[in-house]
C-alpha cells in the first residue's frame, strides 16, 4: 500500500518507499523543486532556457517546470521565466 495515503502501489523504490501514481507525482514534483532550490543556481526573474527534443524525459522535465510556475502556494512557485527551443532539422521552434 502507498506509504502515504494507503491507495493501491504504482511504484517501490530503494525497497521500502512504495507510492501511488498520486504520491509518486507529488513527491517528485517535490524533489525537482527541492533540488533547483539547493543548486542556488536560478535566481529570481531569470530566463531560463529549456531544451525540448519531444521525447519522454523531455515532456516530463517540462511537466514539472509547468507545474512549478502553476503552483498555488506562493512559497513553492518557481520565479523565473522559461524559454523552450525545439530544434527539428533546419527549424527552430522557440516559445518565450
Amino acid at each position: 500500500m502507498c506509504k502515504r495515503c494507503g491507495k493501491s502501489p504504482f511504484v517501490r523504490l530503494q525497497k521500502k518507499d512504495i507510492f501511488c501514481s498520486d504520491c509518486f507525482y507529488d513527491y517528485c514534483g517535490h524533489k525537482f523543486r527541492s533540488t533547483l532550490g539547493k543548486s542556488k543556481l536560478i535566481k529570481p526573474k531569470n530566463r531560463i532556457m529549456i531544451a525540448f527534443s519531444g521525447g519522454s524525459s523531455s515532456r516530463a522535465m517540462l511537466d514539472l517546470i509547468l507545474n512549478g510556475l502553476n503552483d498555488n502556494h506562493s512559497h513553492r512557485k518557481f520565479l523565473f521565466s522559461p524559454c523552450v527551443v525545439y530544434i527539428h532539422g533546419k527549424f527552430i521552434l522557440n516559445l518565450c
